[in-house]
């Protein structure tokens, strides 16, 4: 985790480690719920609706906007509740891994066209992901480079920072 989450919220960097482990969890939790819901009743184009605007509340929530106003005591609770909606929103987005998971380990496998729409889909969204994740560095650090805007979080101190 960023040396910034620990300047700015006063957590040590265990805790906060912790926190981003949160991510994991629910994304577990998520996937094995949703392996328990019978097949005939999944509508997966919609999960993975609910699953993008899910993650994208958690994006929004965990980021920095300016209108919602936050203390910096209350400001890791919104973390959290933000890394754990987004991992919900992953689990929902890619719904066949865990299950895919756990059939294989029982010796149930699928036939090839529902596997190659659980890998097609899967792909599209790990590709999404990465290129979302690479463009979006990019795009952020040239914006906080060139705007400098006010809302951006100065940086920690040097001392603070080697911690």
């Amino acid at each position: 985790m960023s040396p910034m989450l620990e300047y700015y919220y006063g957590i040590d960097s265990a805790t906060i480690a912790n926190m981003a482990m949160i991510e994991g969890y629910s994304f577990i939790l998520g996937s094995v719920i949703t392996s328990c819901i019978p097949q005939k009743y999944k509508n997966f184009n919609k999960m993975c609706l609910v699953g993008v605007l899910m993650y994208f509340i958690g994006m929004l929530v965990g980021g920095p906007v300016t209108f919602i106003e936050i203390e910096r005591a209350e400001g890791a609770y919104y973390f959290i509740a933000s890394v754990a909606l987004t991992g919900l929103g992953q689990s929902l987005i890619m719904p066949s891994s865990i299950p895919a998971m756990e059939e294989a380990t029982r010796g149930i496998w699928v036939d090839a066209q529902q596997a190659q729409a659980y890998n097609s889909m899967s792909a599209l969204a790990t590709a999404a992901n990465g290129t979302g994740n690479f463009v979006g560095c990019i795009l952020g650090a040239l914006l906080a480079t060139l705007a400098k805007p006010k809302e951006c979080l100065s940086r920690p101190p040097a001392s603070t920072a080697a911690a």
